[in-house]
């Protein structure tokens, strides 16, 4: 008897879930922290990669997949501007006075929101502290009604979807995670948040620091963005009544167009 959608769709679940948990097995199997899960977000990038292009067949860049995907698995700040990036854009650009009031609300807003101790007890800030893009939109300089680039920096650039982005190829192309903030290894953290890190240097007076602020994507992040993602996947498959396997290329070729009749 001849396999059913329905079954089609329950065996890529399960294919799936056991390649997350396996991923995540290997986070388990760490010894110490000298790579701080890097291997662990690459294989879990991968899986986000792949489910990607099951559910957008249609579209040929992987990043536009990857993002669109992020969008649709429940992951409610994707659209939020980072301050951090922000405020940074606009310390590290020479602009029009147009951004005048964008860069007076930034300060503003990162100096409530993200108040520093100036103390080595680090404080962390979860990323649900940062702005709406749609509240940044109403004050980000437009002309003919298009947003004007801040130096060469758009307003997209600064989405935690495209920031998760650029995070993704920094683990797989060079296998570090940007920044030098590094998650705990002891505590389950799942959602992505800022923790302060200690700059120490000596002085004539002694030892001075400076604390700044790093973004942190962490390990059970991509898990769990994973899984959501892969219900996402299997409701449109069932919603379309078509297999998800169809949108791999199976056969002895490498090339996708040999398949080409």
């Amino acid at each position: 008897m001849s396999e059913t959608i329905n079954e089609k769709i329950d065996r890529f679940i399960e294919y799936y879930t056991g390649i997350i948990n396996g991923a995540m097995h290997a986070k388990h199997c760490e010894t110490d922290g000298t790579n701080r899960g890097v291997p662990v977000t690459i294989l879990l990038c991968s899986i986000f990669d792949s489910l990607g292009k099951c559910r957008f067949p249609n579209i040929n860049k992987n990043g536009e997949r990857f993002k669109k995907l992020s969008q649709i698995s429940d992951w409610q700040n994707h659209n939020k501007i980072s301050l951090l990036h922000l405020v940074r854009a606009l310390e590290a650009t020479n602009f029009e006075s147009d951004f005048n009031d964008l860069k007076e609300y930034s300060l503003s807003e990162f100096q409530k929101r993200f108040p520093s101790k100036n103390s080595l007890i680090h404080t962390s800030i979860p990323i649900d502290n940062d702005i709406e893009s749609n509240e940044i939109e109403d004050i980000w300089p437009q002309n003919n009604n298009k947003f004007i680039k801040l130096g060469n920096i758009s307003i997209e650039v600064l989405k935690h979807e495209n920031l998760l982005w650029l995070y993704r190829n920094k683990v797989t192309h060079e296998y570090r995670s940007p920044g030098i903030g590094q998650e705990s290894l002891s505590e389950r953290e799942n959602q992505p948040y800022y923790t302060e890190i200690s700059h120490i240097s000596p002085s004539s007076q002694g030892i001075t620091w400076t604390n700044k602020w790093e973004l942190i994507y962490p390990v059970c992040f991509f898990e769990d963005l994973c899984r959501k993602a892969l219900i996402t996947v299997a409701d449109h498959y069932r919603d379309i009544q078509e297999s998800p396997f169809k949108a791999f290329e199976e056969g002895q070729y490498w090339i996708p167009k040999f398949y080409d009749e």
